[in-house]
This record gives C-alpha cells, sequence and structure tokens, in this order.
C-alpha cells in the first residue's frame, strides 16, 4: 500500500524528487505495476510489502532462489 510505503521512506529521513510526489502520483505508479504484474505474471512477482521489512526481505531471497 502507498501509505505503508510513504510512511517507511518518511522514516529514513529527505524526502528524494520522487518520495517528495503526492499521494495521487504513488497510486497511479502503485497501479501501473499491479497491471504490469498481471499481464506478465512469468516475470513478475508480486510481494506484500505491508509485512515487516524482514519478512519482506526473506520472502524477495526465497522468489530469487527459485529463479536461480
Amino acid at each position: 500500500p502507498v501509505e505503508v510505503g510513504m510512511g517507511r521512506a518518511r522514516s529514513r529521513g529527505a524526502a528524494d524528487r520522487f518520495e517528495a510526489e503526492a499521494v495521487q502520483f504513488h497510486e497511479r505508479v502503485r497501479e501501473g505495476l499491479v497491471e504490469l504484474a498481471a499481464r506478465n505474471p512469468k516475470r513478475s512477482v508480486r510481494i506484500d510489502a505491508a509485512q515487516p521489512p524482514e519478512q519482506v526481505v526473506e520472502q524477495c531471497w526465497q522468489e530469487i532462489r527459485l529463479r536461480l
């Protein structure tokens, strides 16, 4: 979710050019990426980034291992 990502970005400190964009921008980007993943299921994996960061990283590594 956009709110989770923006919250994590804020906790890292000063916003960069993309993080400073409005919520609507981030919603459109997310929608586009979700659509892209749906059209390319063999090339994309959706990972629930609302999980604790450690779990997100572990799930990413699991998916990478499956593909190597």
